[in-house]
């Protein structure tokens, strides 16, 4: 019970207030950093892509729930996954 509770306040509260505050907080100075976006989103890409033909072809389904398969895998785990792994490689600093 306390670890539903913990999962839905994560999931609810804490992680949206997370991403509020630290979009609230940066600054957009200077140039647009063209690497991280090809990064990220080249990323979403394949995933995205990777899961929709698994999907379609490999489990015979139909190209709606294809679409369904590649956005629930290309974001689904994007700040549960991303946070963690940025504040790992570049620290706290990194994170905004």
């Amino acid at each position: 019970e306390l670890g539903e509770g913990l999962g839905e306040f994560v999931f609810r509260v804490a992680v949206p207030l997370l991403l509020f505050r630290t979009i609230a907080e940066a600054e957009f100075a200077g140039d647009a950093p063209w690497r991280i976006w090809v990064a990220y989103f080249g990323g979403v890409a394949v995933t995205w892509t990777g899961a929709h033909l698994i999907a379609t072809i490999g489990f015979k389904r139909d190209r709606r729930i294809g679409v369904l398969a590649g956005v629930s895998a290309g974001f689904a785990n994007t700040v549960f996954i991303g946070l963690p792994l940025v504040a790992r490689v570049v620290g706290q600093d990194g994170l905004v």
